[in-house]
């Protein structure tokens, strides 16, 4: 949202008449101001939402003109993914069911353009926002470890799964680092779990710092930490986990005018024509990690 007076709409409304009856219940509101950015598809919005970039726009609209399956099938594609606005349905029909299909499709809300006013718009548009941001607090607890704010296990295998049928079916490239933070149970018995909770978000912040946009990172459990890596093979995962390990060493942990010397472990793996699931190659990495863990020969 841009300030607590000024919201971003993006109207999906192919009828002229239609847009400049909307935007006129838009004007002159006392204390608000509304952005109008109207496209006539569905397929133009996602362009252009995708385009401008997350939180662009605080609400989208769609109007009947796209056609009803049409409407639901975008709001049922985006209604989870955090880079896209809440969606609201407008319709001219007076139909009960199509109002329920679009809420369970993941719609904010569903208004009847017919009995549009400018209070009920405005009170629509907060309603909107408010529940979206509700939803993504509470996908956010469900999906991130909440000591190091990344992806946590059971997302870790959700996107892994999708990784790899995709790796699959097109043939790209698909390979996993597991990092493991060596005698990360002497720090704890040590100085104690803060002091260990110190050590995962510094090795956390390093590797943030050295992978791009596309690759997925999370903890995978205790002081232990997976990366996805789509389009790459085992040369350019195994030269990534030998750079985090080189910068991890030149970021140790201070705590009480100790030094504590973090290293790691890194078991590398990639997608070979023997591997079926996704599990597989997560064992491929445990086990490659395991042969790489100090004292073991």
């Amino acid at each position: 949202m841009l300030s607590n007076t000024c919201y971003s709409l993006l109207l999906i409304e192919g009828k002229e008449d239609e847009f400049l009856r909307f935007r006129a219940l838009l004007a002159d509101r006392p204390g608000k101001e509304y952005r109008l950015r109207r496209v006539r598809t569905v397929e133009s919005a996602e362009t252009l939402i995708l385009e401008s970039g997350p939180h662009s726009f605080d609400l989208c609209l769609l109007a009947d003109d796209a056609g009803d399956d049409d409407n639901l099938e975008f709001i049922s594609a985006h209604s989870m993914d955090s880079e896209f606005p809440p969606m609201a349905l407008l319709t001219r029909q007076t139909n009960p069911d199509l109002e329920q299909l679009a809420l369970d499709a993941g719609a904010m809300d569903c208004l009847q353009t017919s009995e549009l006013s400018p209070a009920l718009v405005e009170r629509s548009i907060r309603y909107c926002i408010a529940q979206h941001s509700a939803k993504l607090e509470l996908v956010k607890l469900a999906t991130t470890d909440p000591l190091t704010g990344i992806l946590n296990r059971r997302t870790l295998y959700d996107l892994g799964d999708k990784e790899f049928d995709r790796a699959t079916r097109y043939g790209h490239p698909l390979s996993l680092v597991l990092i493991g933070v060596d005698h990360f149970r002497d720090v704890n018995d040590t100085f104690g779990y803060q002091v260990g909770d110190k050590v995962l978000n510094s090795v956390v912040s390093t590797v943030l710092a050295a992978i791009r946009e596309t690759d997925i990172f999370g903890r995978f459990g205790g002081s232990e930490f997976l990366l996805i890596l789509p389009h790459t093979d085992l040369k350019g995962a195994s030269l990534l986990a030998e750079r985090l390990g080189i910068d991890i060493q030149g970021q140790p942990v201070i705590h009480d005018g100790a030094v504590i010397d973090i290293s790691l472990s890194c078991g590398v793996c990639a997608l070979s024509d023997q591997v079926e699931f996704f599990d597989e190659l997560i064992v491929a990495a445990d086990r490659a990690l395991y042969r790489q863990e100090p004292g073991v020969s």
